[in-house]
């Protein structure tokens, strides 16, 4: 990995940079392209109900981005700075995100879903290229992405605050919930323990 970042190409650092806060860059890019209709609002409720799906898994795993890994083994590695890898690092919600977009206007668009599919690896590879995500965190969001389509409903509707029991309420108030910071030290005393 450290040697790939070291090597990246102006076109991979900027395919990175595009998908960084838009997963579905390419995705849409494409689509315009080839004229095919496409709604942002949509996308953004499809890459909201992934975001859910992805964090749940990461919370469940705890993995250590690759810099953090690097850093606590003394390691020097470079890789690209940004607020969206403040969580951990599996499995990749920008893959899981693009692909689960991708499956999606590919069901619609069925002619085109290799470009599709290919639109959506530009966004899970530029987070490997970037240094904030292992390959198999990237295979992991595909896989939770395909997955995940077998339940998915292709009717977009807003979604309903579900309470504890998990019945869906009805609330002119936004349910917000705090997020738990990221700390993975532990992870980083067992790895240096057996680390040599």
């Amino acid at each position: 990995m450290i040697d790939n970042i070291n090597n990246l190409s102006d076109e991979q650092k900027s395919q990175y940079l595009n998908t960084d806060d838009d997963t579905s860059y390419y995705i849409k890019q494409y689509m315009s392209n080839e004229d095919l209709d496409w709604n942002s609002e949509d996308i953004e409720k499809i890459t909201d109900s992934a975001r859910h799906i992805g964090r749940q898994f990461k919370n469940e795993f705890m993995r250590p981005r690759p810099y953090q890994l690097a850093d606590e083994l003394g390691m020097n590695m470079k890789y690209f700075k940004t607020d969206t890898s403040e969580s951990p690092s599996y499995p990749s919600n920008h893959a899981l995100q693009a692909r689960v977009v991708a499956q999606y206007y590919a069901s619609i668009y069925p002619e085109h879903r290799s470009q599709l599919m290919q639109a959506a690896e530009l966004s899970g590879q530029g987070r490997v290229d970037a240094g904030i995500h292992y390959p198999s965190d990237k295979m992991a969001g595909y896989q939770l992405a395909d997955k995940a389509m077998k339940y998915f409903k292709y009717e977009i509707l807003e979604d309903a605050p579900v309470n504890a029991t998990g019945s869906a309420v009805s609330t002119d108030v936004p349910i917000v919930r705090k997020k738990k910071k990221y700390e993975p030290a532990q992870l980083f005393d067992l790895l240096k323990k057996h680390y040599k």
